[in-house]
């Protein structure tokens, strides 16, 4: 018995020591999540909002206490939705809602019944408030580059992972399939932060098995891994540079600076992407008119493999931009 006590504890030490490293971390996180919860169940809300009875505490999208304090904070004209502030091209995840959208989980004509919440809420997904506990899902991340330096064998590092990503990921499954707390993006609940904290744990535990565990898979198995996710990796080492190629709007602008026949709607834009005027399918249809989405997604697949040739040709040049 002393024996296997003393070698569980051995086996425990490096890891336990991890957590004394990451302890500032840990700490921010918890106070982070505390104030979250602070807000959206400690805010008061108005006794109406968009024809919805609202009670303190409520997560609905007509009642939240984030959309409150984001108004308060940074007016309606500048969050993201709807079209009184914001980008009125923009949508929210709650009208692909079976409430706001006749083709759900699609977006498209909603029901005449429709609350009036499916075009007058205002919210914002990367306001304030869902800002605190997003912040928290970086920290985590910072944990594991903690274990990564901390731990130098291969099985503790991969051990670390599991267990880890195993606790984070029930915890949040019991609160949402509890009814505590349900998972949600855009309010960026704990209960999300949890799942997806330790999905991302698990599958990084994953990744190293596979490009960095020769260990485990042997030397000729992890070369031929290392070189099918070596676009993962060139993406990785310019992940902001490629952000902003991405979505910046920049090739978006470019392009449509060329056009045909002497008609904007006929430039380039439009003619290589699925922006719905020359083809792709428009965001809003009727429910009689859903069009196949293996266009769509050839599209998508093919704007991932050029995104990653450029960060390709960028880690080839040596070239990384940091921040």
């Amino acid at each position: 018995r002393r024996s296997l006590t003393a070698r569980a504890l051995a086996t425990a030490a490096p890891h336990a020591h991890v957590f004394r490293r990451a302890a500032a971390h840990w700490c921010t996180t918890v106070l982070l999540v505390v104030v979250w919860c602070g807000i959206m169940y400690g805010v008061p809300l108005p006794a109406e909002r968009y024809g919805e009875r609202c009670a303190r505490g409520d997560m609905t999208p007509a009642c939240n206490a984030q959309s409150v304090v984001d108004e308060k904070l940074l007016g309606a004209a500048h969050m993201y939705f709807p079209s009184n502030g914001g980008d009125a091209d923009n949508d929210m995840t709650f009208q692909r809602t079976s409430e706001c959208s006749q083709c759900a989980p699609g977006k498209c004509q909603p029901p005449a019944d429709a609350p009036r919440y499916c075009s007058e809420a205002n919210f914002d997904p990367e306001g304030f408030v869902s800002s605190v506990t997003a912040v928290a899902a970086s920290l985590v991340g910072a944990h594991a580059g903690h274990a990564l330096r901390a731990l130098r064998a291969p099985a503790s590092r991969v051990l670390h992972f599991a267990v880890l990503a195993a606790v984070l990921i029930t915890l949040g499954t019991v609160l949402h399939v509890t009814g505590a707390q349900r998972l949600n993006t855009d309010l960026y609940t704990p209960s999300f932060l949890s799942v997806t904290s330790g999905l991302c744990l698990g599958t990084l535990g994953i990744l190293y098995v596979l490009v960095d565990g020769s260990t485990f898979i042997g030397e000729r198995a992890t070369r031929v891994m290392r070189f099918v996710f070596a676009p993962f990796s060139w993406l990785g080492k310019n992940a902001i540079t490629i952000y902003i190629i991405a979505e910046g709007g920049i090739w978006q602008w470019f392009l449509a600076s060329f056009y045909f026949w002497n008609k904007r709607k006929y430039n380039l834009l439009n003619v290589i992407a699925p922006t719905g005027v020359l083809w792709g399918p428009p965001d809003e249809l009727p429910r009689d008119h859903i069009p196949p989405n293996w266009p769509l997604l050839l599209w998508v697949l093919a704007y991932i493999a050029v995104m990653a040739a450029i960060a390709g040709v960028m880690h080839w040049r040596r070239i990384y931009v940091k921040i």
